[in-house]
């Protein structure tokens, strides 16, 4: 009995440290993912002279499992920001200067859902607190998951023009 005791008493200190563990590591995928967005990002500006909001277009192709990685398409449909002069919309590429809409298929978010509902990008509680936002000449992505089975909140990271990494929101 004694044992049983025990071996309760080590199991419900192990568990939660389990879970925060494995959390700890899911954040990797957004980390990496908004890394490879942000060199996609400066390679099509250094070429085309503006961000874009079309993903795929720009090379851009994450592993996602267990985040939403990208823009709110509903925020990019209305804003004429990007282009090398910057009056068009962000849902384009620009190559030879020229607006080329994002082709049929194309990512401006990528999502995966894993056993539950599949974290949305937020669009910020204003127009000046975007929590993602692109223009032709700045742009900030963000990475939104729900990697805990114990949170109640989203883990939500960020990444700008400036390749400046943030945890917005921890959900572990």
């Amino acid at each position: 009995m004694v044992t049983v005791s025990i071996i309760g008493i080590l199991a419900a200190i192990a568990v939660p440290s389990y879970q925060y563990s494995q959390a700890k590591a899911k954040v990797f995928e957004a980390k990496a993912n908004l890394a490879a967005l942000f060199s996609a990002e400066a390679s099509v500006s250094l070429d085309q002279g503006s961000y874009s909001a079309c993903l795929a277009d720009i090379g851009f192709t994450p592993v996602v499992r267990y985040y939403s990685i990208g823009f709110n398409a509903s925020d990019l449909a209305t804003l004429l920001v990007c282009g090398p002069k910057g009056d068009v919309s962000c849902m384009n590429t620009f190559a030879g200067g020229a607006a080329v809409a994002c082709s049929a298929g194309t990512l401006v978010s990528a999502t995966l859902s894993v056993g539950g509902a599949v974290p949305t990008l937020d669009s910020g509680d204003s127009t000046s607190n975007l929590l993602n936002t692109i223009t032709r000449t700045t742009f900030k992505a963000e990475a939104v998951g729900q990697i805990s089975s114990t949170g109640t909140s989203s883990d939500t990271w960020t990444i700008d023009h400036t390749n400046t990494l943030s945890n917005v929101t921890q959900g572990y």
